[in-house]
């Protein structure tokens, strides 16, 4: 057993994880993401667009 073992771990756990919720520059800055969005023609604008209109939509 070496000493990293027994290290507190800072990385979050899965389920940790799971419930958090990135904000869209953290989302727009995975790289998987950015794949996915051009794979499907999803320009950056067009989808702070949609998160626009969605928060306007929620605020009413």
């Amino acid at each position: 057993m070496s000493a990293s073992d027994n290290a507190p771990s800072f990385r979050p756990t899965l389920t940790e994880a799971l419930k958090a919720e990135l904000s869209l520059d953290e989302m727009l800055a995975d790289p998987i993401v950015r794949k996915v969005m051009k794979r499907d023609g999803v320009s950056e604008v067009e989808l702070r667009r949609l998160m626009s209109q969605r928060g306007e939509r929620r605020a009413a």
